[in-house]
């Protein structure tokens, strides 16, 4: 026998969204600008164990009291913010040379599930697109 078999069924609850924005322009003939947003959320959660179904006696070294507080523990809570801006500039109709830039935030409001994993970071590109 485990925990699990020991205690009533408890539901995991997740919910998750994704809202994007972008917008595309061409401000002049060989120049086009691409900016894109996106906000991301993800959640998760047990609902509290209140009571148990079987034998606790036949769970050697059972902690109700640490056991029933996993809701409290095991929350996932993170946001993710992404702003990407992308410019092309056409040599030819083929040809084009590209300048990227992405910066994104991760915020972990439950950092005690994985350990603190907010951050920062930002990273460019340059080069040149080819269409054949």
């Amino acid at each position: 026998m485990h925990y699990g078999t020991a205690t009533s069924l408890t539901e995991y609850h997740t919910t998750s969204s994704t809202y994007y924005v972008s917008l595309n322009s061409m401000p002049f003939e060989d120049v086009e600008i691409n900016l894109t947003t996106s906000v991301s959320n993800a959640k998760a959660h047990f609902d509290p164990i209140t009571s148990w179904d079987g034998d606790i006696n036949a769970i050697p070294h059972l902690d109700f009291e640490g056991y029933s507080e996993i809701d409290s523990y095991s929350n996932l809570d993170f946001e993710v913010l992404q702003f990407k801006a992308d410019i092309y500039y056409y040599i030819t109709q083929n040809l084009s040379l590209t300048a990227e830039i992405d910066y994104n935030k991760f915020t972990d409001d439950a950092p005690y599930v994985y350990g603190d994993q907010d951050g920062k970071w930002v990273y460019g590109r340059l080069g040149f697109r080819l269409f054949f």
